[in-house]
């Protein structure tokens, strides 16, 4: 599917949600900053939230955490420092428990 077909169901079937606006800007060949890019993924994943603005509950994404409608109270939780790695990097699970413990 071409980059203009994907653009014009965009525009016919996608809701208006959070990553709409990064998703066809992406698609236009304009710049996306990290987070936007983000969002526009999980827009295109969620398949322009045409079923409604829902968790996608795939908990092992590692964009789950930046998830736009993500609403559970057990992982719905802002970054700390023992989440970033050097660069802004977000760091694994596992990564955090190894510095916890030094």
């Amino acid at each position: 599917m071409k980059l203009c077909e994907v653009f014009w169901d965009v525009e016919k079937y996608g809701k208006r949600a959070v990553g709409r606006s990064e998703f066809c800007s992406y698609l236009k060949g304009e710049t996306v900053t990290r987070g936007q890019a983000i969002r526009a993924k999980c827009y295109e994943c969620m398949g322009f939230y045409v079923d409604g603005l829902t968790n996608c509950q795939i908990e092992r994404c590692p964009l789950y955490p930046f998830m736009p409608y993500r609403h559970d109270e057990k992982t719905d939780r802002s970054l700390t420092d023992l989440d970033l790695a050097p660069g802004g990097t977000v760091r694994s699970p596992r990564e955090k428990e190894g510095m916890k413990t030094k």
